[in-house]
């Protein structure tokens, strides 16, 4: 039986790593180089980058010409489709976000039969948690508690309780399902 070839083009805990090759040693082999990927914790600004030190280059190109599964796509460039164009063998790529659509367009693969599946729903939770942070936040007006503070204006601030009052959800997908879970397991919002 052939043998495939992972290349994992994102950073990826080596926990995770390890647990993806022990899956079929003898079918899959992984190719995994931390040392051409960005940090894991990237700020806003931080630009993806795979020129780290010298002949990072090749050997980034090399293991993409290598793989015939990517995880994760390698990043477009501003005017074409990047390293994906030396991926000659690739057959797959496994996302680890969803709503990839635009991305698979800007590296061209909607025109080949490359498959491409998505994370969909892997992130429904901790999005739903996002979701009632930013509405706590909201509700509770943590801005103007903010702002107070800064100022050292110690004004005495009451608000009106979360419990009784009504909210809805039109997340997408997943995430709508998921926020009543996270809701529930939250127990600090009821809803009526």
């Amino acid at each position: 039986m052939a043998k495939h070839t992972l290349f994992i083009t994102s950073p990826l805990e080596p926990e995770y790593v390890e647990h993806i090759r022990a899956v079929d040693p003898a079918r899959l082999e992984v190719i995994h180089q931390p040392d051409l990927l960005p940090p894991t914790a990237m700020s806003p600004t931080t630009r993806w980058t795979v020129h780290a030190h010298a002949g990072a280059d090749q050997r980034w190109r090399e293991a993409i010409a290598a793989a015939d599964i990517l995880w994760d796509c390698p990043p477009p460039t501003a005017d074409g489709p990047g390293d994906i164009v030396h991926a000659r063998r690739l057959k797959w790529v496994q996302t680890t976000s969803s709503g990839v659509g635009h991305l698979v367009r800007k590296l061209g693969l909607d025109k080949t039969d490359v498959i491409v599946t998505t994370a969909r729903g892997a992130h429904s939770g901790p999005l739903a948690e996002f979701t009632f942070m930013a509405l706590l936040m909201h509700f509770r007006k943590l801005h103007f508690l903010e702002a107070e503070q800064r100022a050292h204006r110690w004004v005495r601030y009451c608000d009106e309780e979360v419990q009784g009052e009504r909210s809805s959800s039109s997340a997408p997908g997943t995430s709508r399902a998921e926020s009543p879970r996270s809701a529930a397991r939250s127990r600090c919002v009821s809803s009526r």
